[in-house]
């Protein structure tokens, strides 16, 4: 069985090769490569197995494909085309073709230079329609969108407090322990302060399946609509958040 650096390095070869096939620009993200084709955009997930992901197999990454366009498809589903196959041989890769599958792509519909939020804002041109939009898509998907159970444990107090001292661990290398120690204090008061309001935001329904990663490099406009894309698959608990 082939090692995780060997997968990698053979999955890289075979997208730069499909992106000299389509032709496609490659533009590689720090778990995915993106081919940009003319009117088409295809995600691939990297042979990774990370903290927080785990694409190591390619049972996995079909898996992660059909979920990321299944949660997608809620905020943006103009967007969202569907999952291909990347069939063929790696010398010669093909899109839904003849042959074994290689690897699993999301494909997307690409949408045009300084659509995005980020880019508008940056220009000048987000106006207050825009941001009318985006905030009743956001409110008309947060009040229909599923609600965690208790026994879930999503944003519970527990997981939240872990969550925060687990971020203050991964800092560690970056301070000294006079100042560790003081932050873990303040963020052990917080916690045990903040403890009743976000048990009881969780026991209320206000817990639910979001986005996940919204910001405004993943909210774009359309021609006649916004949408929000490139919610998380990968792991539930940074999508089922507090609304």
């Amino acid at each position: 069985m082939p090692t995780l650096d060997a997968a990698l390095n053979s999955a890289s070869a075979l997208v730069t090769t499909l992106a000299g096939a389509l032709p496609a620009e490659l533009v590689e993200t720090h778990i995915s490569w993106v081919l940009l084709a003319a009117d088409t955009a295809y995600k691939i997930k990297k042979p990774l197995h990370l903290p927080f992901v785990d694409y190591s197999s390619l049972q996995a990454r079909r898996h992660f494909c059909e979920e990321e366009v299944r949660l997608n498809r809620r905020l943006a589903p103009g967007l969202y085309l569907g999952v291909t196959d990347i069939t063929g041989t790696p010398a010669s890769p093909d899109i839904d073709g003849a042959g074994p599958v290689l690897e699993y792509a999301v494909r997307m519909r690409r949408f045009p230079p300084g659509a995005l939020f980020s880019e508008r804002i940056a220009a000048g041109t987000l106006d207050n329609k825009d941001v009318d939009q985006l905030a009743a898509l956001l409110a008309d998907f947060h009040e229909g969108a599923p609600r965690a159970a208790a026994t879930d444990g999503f944003s519970s107090a527990d997981q939240r407090r872990r969550i925060a001292l687990a971020a203050l661990e991964g800092a560690r290398p970056l301070a000294d322990e006079a100042a560790l120690s003081a932050l873990q204090t303040w963020l052990t008061a917080e916690a045990d302060a903040l403890t009743p309001l976000w048990s009881s935001r969780q026991a209320d329904g206000h817990v639910r399946e979001c986005h996940g990663d919204l910001h405004l490099a993943n909210v774009v406009r359309l021609e006649d609509h916004v949408a929000a894309f490139d919610g998380i698959e990968f792991d539930p608990a940074l999508r089922w958040i507090d609304i």
